[in-house]
């Protein structure tokens, strides 16, 4: 329910332990009602990636919205292929405020994802973020990011930040090869 007004933020399949302490009256969720999660297995899909782990889930209708936090201690990031491992991170997590608590409105959905010590072996997956007219391609690399991003509907508008440290990592343009450790922050 959280996740509706945004498509491509979804839970993926997982089980754990729940403990609910719902109030409901005429369709609005009442302020002080909280599901929590015990941490299990879940993943988070977003824009792109996978995020998967052990997570735990906390949901509370506070300050008229529903905010759910997914925490994931440590968590792959993954592609949609299959076996498409790219990163390994030690936190990651997601929260998603929602406003109104009336369930039966249309509701607005910051949603807000952090990404820390991600680190992958093989940065080529990067590639397909470079736009295809610049001539240029990501051959590989070692690295680490930060990610921070949040979506809006009530602003309609998305906004992040990446800070990417890399070695040993291979760039083509055209018939030049570069080589070397580099620093990114977007």
């Amino acid at each position: 329910i959280l996740f509706d007004e945004i498509p491509d933020v979804r839970l993926l399949g997982g089980a754990g332990d729940i403990e609910l302490d719902l109030h409901v009256d005429a369709g609005v969720l009442e302020e002080g009602s909280a599901v929590r999660i015990a941490p299990r297995e879940l993943g988070v899909r977003v824009p792109h990636f996978d995020i998967v782990g052990q997570a735990s889930i906390d949901v509370t209708a506070k300050e008229g919205k529903a905010v759910a936090e997914v925490s994931l201690p440590r968590f792959e990031l993954r592609t949609r292929a299959p076996d498409a491992r790219v990163a390994t991170g030690q936190r990651a997590r997601l929260i998603a405020a929602v406003a109104p608590l009336d369930l039966t409105q249309v509701r607005n959905v910051d949603v807000h994802l952090e990404l820390q010590e991600a680190r992958s072996d093989d940065l080529s997956f990067l590639d397909r973020f470079i736009p295809a007219g610049s001539g240029i391609t990501l051959v590989g690399g070692a690295g680490r990011a930060e990610v921070e991003a949040t979506l809006s509907t009530r602003t309609q508008r998305a906004q992040g930040k990446l800070s990417l440290t890399a070695s040993d990592i291979e760039l083509r343009n055209r018939g030049a090869v570069v080589k070397g450790a580099a620093e990114l922050t977007a």
